[in-house]
């Protein structure tokens, strides 16, 4: 077993890829929260959401963990990049993910 790009004619390209139908929205501006709301018109449709985030790398012991600096979130038609950092003192996104996580029947949840 060896480390090295994936060539383009490897099989598992196309599990690499985002499918066309997939919207992607970058999310880093307090503006751009309204787009979240896309998130709804899966609800009613118990469709899966989800949910992925990613932390700054630590780079020594004495590096205090700042918590997440990005949060990905997605249906089947969207994909939503947060950038917590430059949101991290935003309500507007307090209040946005706070709707979408109560709204939402939690069924399962792992690392």
């Amino acid at each position: 077993d060896k480390f090295a790009p994936l060539s383009h004619s490897s099989p598992a390209v196309k599990y690499l890829q985002v499918p066309q139908a997939m919207q992607v929205h970058i999310v880093s501006y307090d503006f751009q929260i309204s787009q979240l709301d896309l998130l709804k018109l899966s609800f009613s449709t118990d469709e899966p959401l989800g949910i992925d985030s990613e932390w700054r790398p630590s780079m020594n012991v004495f590096h205090q963990p700042q918590g997440p600096a990005i949060l990905q979130l997605s249906d089947s038609k969207h994909c939503f990049i947060v950038d917590l950092i430059s949101l991290k003192n935003s309500n507007r996104l307090c209040d946005a993910l706070k709707n979408i996580f109560e709204t939402r029947l939690i069924v399962g949840f792992g690392f």
